[in-house]
């Protein structure tokens, strides 16, 4: 358990909060959620129906984060959303 949570906090230490990558806008809280789920390989109906919120609401939170990001592609995204992570956590 003691090796879990160091790894967390060296985990933690190392990695840049999306929010703080240079040349990207903010995010909001219901975008990083929908980042989130969508680095955990779910589709677009599955994340509206685990917010709460409509498939149309889902779609537009990804068109804005795609330009928040400024990119063309979910692949784009992944590859900046990477590179904020901490080394080797992706």
């Amino acid at each position: 358990m003691t090796q879990i949570c160091d790894l967390w906090s060296e985990t933690k230490r190392l990695a840049t909060p999306i929010r703080d990558v240079s040349g990207v806008r903010p995010l909001t809280e219901r975008q990083l959620n929908v980042v989130s789920l969508l680095c955990m390989g779910y589709k677009d109906a599955v994340i509206a129906r685990h917010l709460g919120v409509s498939l149309r609401t889902v779609t537009g939170d990804i068109s804005r984060i795609l330009d928040s990001l400024g990119v063309s592609t979910r692949w784009e995204a992944g590859i900046i959303i990477g590179r904020a992570s901490a080394p080797g956590a992706v």
